[in-house]
């Protein structure tokens, strides 16, 4: 993210006054190009948005403590996410079926058979809006 010890990116070296909302809006850029040794993007859309929530957390926190001017601070909460589709985008889990759930629940321990037959009762699960009673089959 910030480069490496002998090729720093140049953001990881700037002052704090110097940086301001153009460069944190390229250095999202930059992250939602990089791309790993098999040429797949590397982070995820949620793991930019975090990235650069924590640089505009440490401005406020500057703010706070009087060591960053506010509006310098205020002036990165206005640089926009990346949008859908421009970066990867985080993994979808798949609902599990009820069938793959009666075929493993034998192989776990006791405690475990009980926390994976609540799991399947409680809609944690997506497509799940009710909860199942338990003489259904969960469909």
């Amino acid at each position: 993210m910030f480069g490496t010890q002998d090729s720093p990116n140049a953001y990881a070296t700037m002052e704090v006054a110097d940086f301001n909302a153009k460069d944190l809006r390229a250095w999202q850029s930059h992250l939602c190009q990089l791309k790993d040794d098999d040429g797949a993007l590397r982070f995820s859309r949620d793991t930019i948005r975090r990235c650069v929530n924590l640089v505009r957390q440490c401005f406020k926190w500057g703010a706070v403590g009087g060591v960053v001017d506010q509006n310098h601070a205020a002036s990165l909460m206005f640089v926009e996410s990346p949008a859908k589709g421009k970066v990867k985008e985080g993994r979808k889990s798949a609902s599990v079926d009820k069938t793959a759930l009666e075929i493993v629940i034998p192989f776990l321990s006791p405690p475990l058979q009980k926390v994976a037959q609540l799991l399947w009762l409680l809609p944690l699960r997506s497509g799940v809006s009710t909860l199942h009673s338990a003489g259904t089959s969960g469909e």
